[in-house]
């Protein structure tokens, strides 16, 4: 509520400190940044938010920020009946914001009435400067657009925010995650911006080894760059002990080590935590038709994605995730159609997205599936802008591995592997590759990820 409009990072910031603050008390469900964000700016009533959320309470407010001035309000609101439970108005100067959320988090909890285990509940926030504290709060808003774009300004103002305060232990765990959602949207080389973000986490972990961020983090790093799997085990339960309202923190196990090792029901499992503390998460909606996927359990992948895609109708990977589902039971006209969905919301041209669909439909009527496999590799850029596409040595491999053309894919295998392309994780349950399993090359590489069986 700002006069200058400026401001609004600032307030998103502070709300999703809040969420995090709260999350971590053991007694509370807390949903995800992104499901709590999915009804900012939407005229929508208090009672429809907490039966989307599942939630009883709502925690609203506003912010006014002028200078290094604050006045910050706060409300706790019975979901059934409207009510206010407490609300509160803080006067503070910037240096005081800390000191505020801390009062907010605890008024929430004793108004609860939540009765708190010893040692355990809320913490302190640390102390930081609030010039440092600004920069955080514009590396999250970065973070959080998820585009290559917004991610690199992330990492520039988490970078930003350790330099004036180099005992930031949030900041260098913010700046392990950018780093590591840098690497699966292919902003960078995946053996740098792992390794970067193997030495932040390290970095926050060496200040504060309870921030549950930097050890999850830790293990996405331990998985896809080391194939260290005892130890990203390690890693991603610690995180999730650490804060068990994390949705990515769940998600990152799930996908980065279960699912490899083909603990399929243990995975679902996961996911479907993630999904509970993030109802409203595109990403993870549609995850979880992937993992269901690599289980082989393609009726339930295809009802999950599906309606993840009606849900989430302008999430681009959702219509890719589905497009790859349709390949795998046949239905090779559905698949073009999603692709071609997925083409158009990174931005492709519709012309040519429509040209493409056009030359793919011609390819499958002239020579079916394998005709289908071809033209996609006549279109080497085909949706580069979006994760999961047929666009890098990995996908490559797939798109070979499909054609039978089986040195080909273990080649480029091979180069993903040198790269660590993150889905060199995935090769033990891809059903791509199932015709090259009793290849010798393609067990080695098994081993090598650290994966055989």
């Amino acid at each position: 509520m700002s006069e200058r409009k400026d401001q609004e990072y600032f307030s998103d910031g502070l709300s999703e400190e809040l969420i995090d603050m709260l999350a971590k008390v053991s007694e509370l469900r807390v949903p995800a940044r992104t499901s709590s964000f999915y009804f900012k700016g939407k005229q929508t009533t208090i009672a429809d938010i907490a039966r989307a959320l599942g939630v009883a309470y709502v925690l609203e407010g506003s912010v006014r920020k002028s200078g290094d001035t604050l006045r910050i309000t706060a409300q706790l609101i019975r979901a059934g009946n409207g009510y206010h439970i407490w609300s509160e108005t803080y006067d503070r100067k910037l240096t005081d914001v800390f000191m505020v959320q801390d009062q907010i988090a605890g008024a929430v909890v004793k108004a609860l009435k939540v009765s708190l285990l010893e040692g355990g509940g809320l913490t302190a926030s640390p102390s930081v400067s609030p010039e440092a504290h600004q920069a955080y709060l514009e590396g999250l808003a970065g973070y959080n657009s998820r585009t290559k774009q917004g991610l690199a300004s992330a990492i520039a103002a988490f970078d930003r925010a350790i330099a004036i305060d180099p005992k930031y232990a949030l900041a260098y765990a913010a700046l392990a995650r950018t780093y590591s959602v840098a690497t699966v949207v292919g902003l960078g080389v995946p053996t740098e911006t792992l390794s970067n973000a193997r030495d932040a986490a390290s970095k926050a972990l060496a200040i504060d080894d309870s921030v549950a961020a930097a050890h999850s983090t830790l293990g996405f790093v331990y998985a896809h760059l080391a194939f260290d799997w005892a130890a990203a085990e390690r890693e991603f339960r610690r995180g999730i002990e650490l804060n068990p309202s994390d949705a990515g923190g769940h998600m990152f196990y799930s996908n980065s080590f279960l699912s490899p090792h083909g603990r399929h029901d243990d995975a679902i499992a996961e996911m479907r935590v993630a999904l509970e503390l993030d109802p409203l998460s595109a990403s993870v909606d549609s995850f979880l038709g992937r993992t269901y996927l690599w289980a082989r359990r393609y009726p339930d992948a295809l009802a999950q994605l599906q309606k993840s895609v009606r849900q989430f109708p302008n999430f681009a990977v959702g219509h890719e995730r589905l497009a790859h589902l349709y390949t795998y039971i046949g239905r090779f006209d559905d698949a073009i159609s999603e692709e071609t969905k997925a083409r158009v919301l990174v931005g492709e041209d519709s012309r040519d997205a429509l040209k493409q669909e056009d030359a793919l439909r011609a390819a499958l009527a002239a020579h079916g599936p394998r005709g289908y496999w071809a033209e996609l590799l006549t279109v080497p850029q085909i949706n580069a802008k979006a994760p999961e596409a047929y666009s890098s040595s990995y996908g490559f491999a797939l798109l070979y591995a499909r054609l039978g053309e089986k040195d080909k894919a273990l080649e480029l295998l091979e180069r993903a592997y040198a790269e660590r392309q993150i889905a060199m994780t995935e090769i033990a349950v891809e059903p791509a590759f199932d015709p090259l399993r009793s290849d010798q090359h393609f067990r080695s590489l098994l081993r090598r990820v650290g994966l055989a069986q």
